[in-house]
């Protein structure tokens, strides 16, 4: 009897969601919020959504990472910000996120999860029956099989919503004049990540990356697009990239975007953040003015 009972407690036990809230490290920053806002702006006029309604919070991750959350907050990680190479890609960026808004994915994946739990509870009453039968090798099928058809039905769904974000963003970007070589380049950067680790792909929570690029190679080669280049946002962009650079990375990194021999002014604005993170308030307050100037 008291096997049986502890056997029944292990199956809830195991088959009991605990729902971790994702680690996030927000970091304000008003520049690059403001820069979001601006950037998103034609996006969300496009998908019919009130700009007030959203917000955008940098989170400090070294994962190549964005998401959005029930309350419309966007979130973009560091590392993405670091690693790409203009602002079409954060342009990108958005328009994914905004086509998971637009496509009611928060609710829907509640719905899902639900289901999910459902299939999992119903194997486990199932197997608590097959054990207290004696079958404890049926048991144990049921047990194991109901916990990996909830998770790949969920994981499968995770990645039609990814799909539908995709198609989504490539509406968005092709009507508001930035450049779906911006996906298809971001695109790259997550395969090539993804190529370090080599998984199964129906464990994924996302299509491959290589898939989800050769979709936007299509239909880059079916389209001829004007693409509108704005230099004030490319600059804008490049004094974001320098902030974070200077304030996050290492100085033998630092040095490395930005040479000594380089008088731009990101890799100013880039060694002034280095000076005030180590600390060297005064120098740095000097430098901040001469970037202001300008």
């Amino acid at each position: 009897m008291f096997n049986f009972f502890t056997l029944v407690f292990i199956i809830f036990f195991l088959n009991f969601n605990i729902v971790k809230s994702q680690k996030i490290n927000i970091v304000r920053d008003a520049e690059i919020e403001a820069f979001l806002k601006v950037l998103s702006s034609p996006i969300l006029k496009e998908a019919k959504i009130n700009p007030d309604n959203i917000n955008f919070y940098v989170n400090h991750d070294d994962r190549i990472n964005a998401f959005v959350t029930r309350n419309y907050n966007i979130f973009i990680t560091t590392e993405l910000l670091l690693n790409i190479k203009n602002y079409h890609q954060i342009a990108a960026v958005i328009a994914h996120e905004v086509g998971h808004i637009t496509g009611g994915h928060f609710s829907k994946k509640i719905a899902a999860s639900k289901d999910s739990a459902f299939i999992s509870i119903l194997s486990s009453i199932l197997a608590i029956g097959a054990y207290a039968s004696g079958s404890s090798a049926a048991g144990t099928a049921l047990l194991m099989g109901g916990q990996h058809i909830g998770k790949q039905r969920s994981l499968m769904f995770s990645r039609n919503q990814e799909s539908f974000a995709d198609q989504a963003a490539m509406k968005f970007i092709e009507k508001t004049g930035y450049s779906l070589k911006g996906l298809y380049d971001l695109l790259g950067i997550l395969e090539k990540r993804q190529r370090l680790v080599k998984q199964n792909p129906y464990n994924l929570t996302h299509p491959l990356s290589k898939e989800r690029r050769q979709i936007v190679f299509d239909r880059l080669q079916r389209k001829n697009l004007k693409i509108k280049n704005n230099s004030d946002l490319e600059k804008r962009f490049k004094l974001i990239q320098a902030k974070l650079i200077g304030f996050f990375l290492e100085e033998e990194i630092v040095e490395i975007f930005y040479p000594k021999i380089d008088e731009s002014t990101e890799s100013k604005y880039a060694r002034t953040l280095k000076l005030y993170k180590k600390g060297e308030i005064k120098i740095a307050l000097d430098r901040i003015e001469a970037c202001i100037k300008l």
